[in-house]
Parts: structure tokens; C-alpha cells; sequence
């Protein structure tokens, strides 16, 4: 897990932290914003993608589909898309076993006030059959915003 802080004045970067109990955070940008805790400041936090994904394709439950036993004419499911055979059919053959990502996300109000909201980023991945793909454990956590 990565904090990632920016300045709520000026929207600089400020750089990465690995926990958030390291020391304050200064915006040479605009001298303004001195981020000494969580509520005081923008940040948002980054989670390994590697490793989640590792976890979760470890799993004995978990079984993927492939994109050669489709049934042309038929939409059932994102695999049967003309947007995703495109981006397919241009890879590698190298890359048979490549995976896509589906991205989604929506805000939780977590406190009252203006930046009291938490923006988790969500993804599951296309090519798990879909009865494990959304399940609440196969959706995996990227990042969260707060602001």
C-alpha cells in the first residue's frame, strides 16, 4: 500500500509515502498546503495489482474462460463485445493467455462536509467465468480517493 498526497490548493504532487505515520508533507509549489494528517489533506492510496491478482489466480475456485470457445453470432458476456475481439485479435499469439480488466468506481460519503468522500476503485477481470468474476472476493481494490 502507497500514499500518493497532492496539495488541495495548487493540485501538485507531492509525492509517495509508504505509511502515512512518516513525516509531514510540504507543497514547494504553492507554500500553502502542509498536509499533517488524513484529514487535512488530499492523498490517495495505491494497492499492489501484482499481488492481488497473484492471490486471487492462486485460488482453487477460480477457473478462466477462453476467448477461442466462443460462439460467433452470440453476446452473452464483455468476451463476445466487437470492441474486446479487436483488441484481441491484434495480439501476439504469445499473448493467448493475456487478461483484461474491467475498471469501475463510485463515491462513499464517509463524513459530513465537503471532503468527506472516499472514491474506491474497483476491478474484476474479464476472462474469469463469470459466476467467480463478481463475487465480492474477485473484486479487487487498485485505489482509493479521497477528497
Amino acid at each position: 500500500m502507497q500514499f500518493h498526497f497532492y496539495c488541495g490548493d495548487c493540485d501538485q504532487y507531492l509525492g509517495e509515502k509508504q505509511s502515512f505515520k512518516e513525516s509531514s508533507v510540504n507543497c514547494e509549489g504553492c507554500s500553502v498546503c502542509r498536509v499533517d494528517n488524513l484529514a487535512d489533506g488530499n492523498f490517495f492510496v495505491t494497492f499492489s495489482v501484482r499481488e492481488q491478482l497473484e492471490e486471487l489466480l492462486k485460488r482453487p475456485d477460480v477457473k478462466t474462460v477462453s476467448r477461442l470457445d466462443r460462439i460467433d453470432g452470440r453476446i452473452a458476456d464483455i468476451l463476445d463485445g466487437a470492441l474486446y475481439k479487436n483488441v484481441f485479435e491484434d495480439l501476439d499469439p504469445v499473448c493467448e493467455n493475456a487478461l483484461s480488466i474491467t475498471f469501475n468506481t463510485d463515491g462513499v460519503a464517509v463524513w459530513s462536509g465537503p471532503r468527506g468522500s472516499m472514491w474506491p476503485i474497483l476491478y474484476v477481470i474479464n476472462e474469469l467465468v463469470p459466476q467467480i468474476r463478481f463475487k465480492p472476493e474477485s473484486t479487487l481494490l487498485c485505489a482509493l480517493f479521497y477528497g
